[in-house]
């Protein structure tokens, strides 16, 4: 029963707290890490989409060469060499669509967790809460 009473008292002292100029530190770090996050998302989204329009500039190009040359006798070209020419083209963009989906995916995983960030250790809040 003692320890038992020890053991309340204990859990009933008050926790320290951090000073206000700590805490606005906190939320100052926050924040800007929230925002050089950002900052990076629309960088690489930019950069994606500066390499779609080159993608699909080289496909245009590589079409209108292709034209000039005239592989059929009414000046069409097969349907089998445009599927051909153009597999490339569309490899590259199914890769920047799949990659832009998951750097959305993993960004909205980190704005909608459940988990704490940055709480402290869970060995320092066990030996507190159940500490002998």
């Amino acid at each position: 029963e003692k320890e038992e009473i020890e053991q309340a008292e204990e859990l009933l002292r008050p926790v320290p707290t951090a000073s206000q100029a700590k805490i606005d530190a906190s939320v100052c770090r926050l924040y800007e890490e929230a925002a050089y996050r950002r900052a990076k998302q629309m960088e690489r989204q930019q950069e994606s989409e500066e390499q779609l329009v080159e993608s699909q500039r080289e496909h245009q190009s590589m079409f209108r060469s292709r034209s000039s040359c005239g592989s059929r006798a009414e000046g069409g070209t097969p349907r089998w060499a445009t599927l051909h020419a153009s597999a490339g083209y569309r490899e590259k963009t199914l890769e920047l669509r799949r990659q832009r989906q998951a750097e959305d995916e993993e960004r909205w995983l980190e704005e909608n967790s459940v988990h704490a960030r940055g709480a402290g250790t869970g060995g320092q809040i066990f030996d507190r809460l159940y500490g002998d």
